[in-house]
């Protein structure tokens, strides 16, 4: 019976080592830009299908708050995360938050007021369409007061320099809206492979990297959960976690989202590659910080992959989480699509499944954030 049950022992923990990226001696100190580059080609675009499949199957038909699919979301995360670091379970922690329903709904309301509102006939069409969208989601938001937000939280201490942190965020709810009345859809159905099945995917494959090297500076990636209406998830980590007068050094914040479709065809400029790196606009406050870290994102990142590029855009983007780390003093940019020129017209809409994705462009673009992470945390020089 000891052997057999030794057996069993062995079959059940080898599932989760194999998890766990396995890399040489001499590769979990990488020391130049080209051994981080051999360290973040190890996870294959083969890699990166099967995992965003799985979430997708796993969560099936959508990750909206309050549903199961959402519920099975959080668990598939959170046990990928735990099979992949496997040092020690509590580095992953959980923070449950209620949403701020009423702060939420009065963004919305002022939100219409000014761009509807003040602009547009109320006999309109697009004002008929955007005020139906906008009482669609308050009562969307009155559903779900009694709902719970729970934010996954990953970090890896630094050897050298424990307090400073870069910190990744990504969500990992979603929504749909219906396509001609802008109406929330309540039957849930929206596979979300884009938006943002790919970041998560990203975010989970940089885990897997980071646990099986060693880093001289901390890294700590956070999934937020209630993004979809009103970024809920980030502005309750923000207001529980920040303090001016915390020995942790948060150096910057990088916002991933939505980060699977590029096509020429109804790319405006008919290009394929071309993503967007995000700030706030030229003469803001924040603007400096956030131009000269995006600078070095960019020094880093084209040393690994040329299949995409991130245009450094100032423009004060606000359709994502990073918005709530503007008021701190730390530089913020988000990491997307080129919302001007080929945003994905699927997203929020059940047609956003795995099949419309551009694998290379998705797997392109974990390559290149993943080698800006590696660099950062291990302190390589980018110039």
């Amino acid at each position: 019976m000891d052997i057999i049950f030794k057996i069993v022992l062995i079959l059940v923990l080898i599932p989760m080592h194999l998890s766990a990226l396995t890399v040489q001696k001499y590769e979990q100190t990488p020391k130049t830009s080209s051994m981080v580059k051999s360290l973040v080609n190890k996870i294959t675009r083969k890699h990166i299908k099967k995992d965003l499949k799985e979430l997708l199957a796993k969560s099936a038909p959508g990750r909206m708050v309050g549903t199961l699919g959402h519920k099975n979301a959080f668990e598939y995360i959170t046990s990928k995360i735990r099979e992949y670091d496997i040092r020690d379970s509590s580095l992953v922690s959980i923070q449950k938050f209620s949403p701020d329903i009423a702060a939420v709904k009065d963004f919305y309301k002022k939100d219409f007021d000014k761009q509807i509102v003040d602009n547009l006939s109320p006999k309109t069409n697009s004002y008929k369409i955007w005020n139906t969208f906008t009482q669609s989601v308050l009562k969307s938001l009155d559903d779900l007061k009694d709902v719970k937000g729970k934010n996954i939280i990953w970090e890896k201490k630094g050897s050298e320099r424990p307090e400073e942190f870069i910190i990744l965020g990504v969500h990992y709810d979603t929504i749909a809206f219906d396509q001609k009345t802008m109406k929330v859809r309540l039957d849930n159905q929206t596979p979300g492979a884009d938006d943002n099945g790919s970041g998560v995917i990203i975010a989970m494959n940089i885990i897997k990297l980071l646990s099986a090297i060693n880093i001289k500076r901390s890294v700590r990636i956070i999934f937020f959960d209630f993004q979809e209406l009103g970024f809920n998830g980030s502005k309750a980590y923000v207001k529980k976690y920040y303090s001016v007068d915390s020995k942790e050094q948060w150096s910057g914040y990088i916002n991933i989202e939505m980060l699977g479709h590029d096509s020429t065809i109804l790319d405006k400029i008919k290009k394929s590659g071309n993503m967007k790196l995000y700030i706030r606009n030229k003469g803001s406050v924040g603007y400096k910080k956030d131009f000269a870290f995006a600078q070095a994102i960019v020094a880093a990142g084209k040393k690994t992959t040329s299949v995409v590029k991130f245009m450094i855009t100032p423009n004060n983007f606000n359709m994502s989480d990073h918005i709530n780390f503007w008021p701190l003093d730390i530089p913020v940019v988000a990491l997307t699509q080129d919302w001007e020129n080929d945003l994905n017209p699927r997203h929020h809409s059940k047609n956003d499944f795995f099949e419309t994705l551009n694998f290379s462009t998705l797997h392109a673009n974990y390559k290149y954030i993943s080698s800006v992470v590696i660099s950062w945390a291990r302190m390589l020089e980018v110039k």
